[in-house]
C-alpha cells in the first residue's frame, strides 16, 4: 500500500533561562509549529536543553524565527530524525511549502495523483522474459525475440 512520507528533524534548542526567560519563549515557539517535545533539562551552567521533533515543514526558518523572538543567547540545531506518513489531505500544502522555501515553481503534483499513479504501476504486468533481457543475440538476429 502506498503511503505519503514527511522527513521529520530533531530539532535541540539551548536558551538561558534568564534574562526574558529564553527557555520559555523556545518552547512556545516549538509547540506552536507542531513539535513533540522529547526532553527539557536544566544544564549545570543556567541554560535549558530542549530536544524535539518537528516536521520538516514547520522547520522552515525556525533558526532565524527563534533568534529573532528569544534573542542571540538562544541557538538552535536542526538535522533529520526520521520520516513519517504524512495524511494525504497535508500533502499538497507541505510540498507547496517546500517548493517554495526552495525556491523551486510550487508546481508538483497532488496526492491523488501521486496515488493514482503508484496503483496505475503496481497493475501493470511485464513478460518477465522481456524485462530480463535474457534474450540471446541469435534470437534477435533470427527475429524470436
Amino acid at each position: 500500500q502506498p503511503e505519503l512520507m514527511e522527513p521529520i528533524f530533531w530539532v535541540e534548542v539551548l536558551a538561558p533561562s534568564w534574562p526574558a526567560a529564553a527557555d520559555v519563549v523556545a518552547r512556545e515557539m516549538l509547540e506552536s509549529r507542531g513539535a513533540a517535545i522529547l526532553s527539557d533539562e536544566a544544564l549545570p551552567h543556567g541554560e535549558r536543553r530542549l530536544l524535539a521533533h518537528l516536521p520538516a515543514v514547520h522547520a522552515l526558518g525556525f533558526e532565524e524565527a527563534l533568534g529573532k523572538a528569544a534573542g542571540v543567547g538562544c541557538r538552535a540545531q536542526v538535522g533529520f530524525a526520521s520520516w513519517s506518513e504524512v495524511d494525504a489531505s497535508r500533502h499538497d500544502a507541505t510540498v507547496a511549502s517546500l517548493r517554495r522555501w526552495r525556491q523551486i515553481r510550487p508546481v508538483a503534483p497532488t496526492a491523488a495523483e501521486l496515488l493514482r499513479f503508484s496503483d496505475i504501476t503496481q497493475t501493470l504486468d511485464f513478460d518477465e522474459e522481456e524485462v530480463s533481457g535474457t534474450a540471446s543475440l541469435d534470437d534477435l538476429s533470427s527475429g524470436a525475440a
